[in-house]
């Protein structure tokens, strides 16, 4: 497995980390999701155990992943020093505004999530993030959404 198909999960959390580059190469750090939630900790990366199915969905942070959107490593434009490597989980509500080509619907979908965990709306820049990031994503899927098998 290679450095970019890692997943790394924060131990005290279990919540899937994200990566930022810096001059000094990888750093785990949580989500934006997880970072608008107040954690009282900062992230202590390990490698997710074999057959790791925890998470949420990468979209809304509600749903339970049932899909995988593939995707190529990029940076992301609004902030170079951040990135998405790998695959995206998706629930089935954001996999089926995917599979539509529903971005603008799914941003709205993402938003509602972001109120009612919240308790307040998502602000305005966070929304134009969002769109940016979506916009990069979509132009490195490098195949169609697939479900994520059952376990038995």
């Amino acid at each position: 497995m290679s450095e970019s198909d890692a997943v790394m999960v924060c131990i005290v959390c279990r919540n899937v980390l994200d990566v930022e580059w810096t001059d000094d190469g990888a750093r785990y750090i949580h989500t934006l999701m997880d970072a608008i939630q107040d954690l009282d900790h900062e992230p202590v990366p390990i490698d997710a155990p074999s057959g790791f199915r925890g998470g949420r969905c990468d979209f809304c942070s509600d749903g339970v992943p049932a899909f995988v959107l593939p995707a190529r490593d990029f940076m992301y434009p609004d902030d170079r020093s951040q990135g998405s490597r790998g695959d995206w989980a998706a629930c089935p509500d954001c996999a089926t505004l995917i599979s539509r080509n529903q971005w603008s619907q799914l941003i709205e979908r993402v938003a509602a999530a972001h109120g009612r965990r919240t308790g307040s709306p998502l602000r305005p820049e966070a929304r134009t993030q969002i769109r940016i990031r979506y916009r990069a994503l979509r132009k490195n899927i490098s195949g169609p959404l697939r479900e994520i098998p059952p376990l038995r």
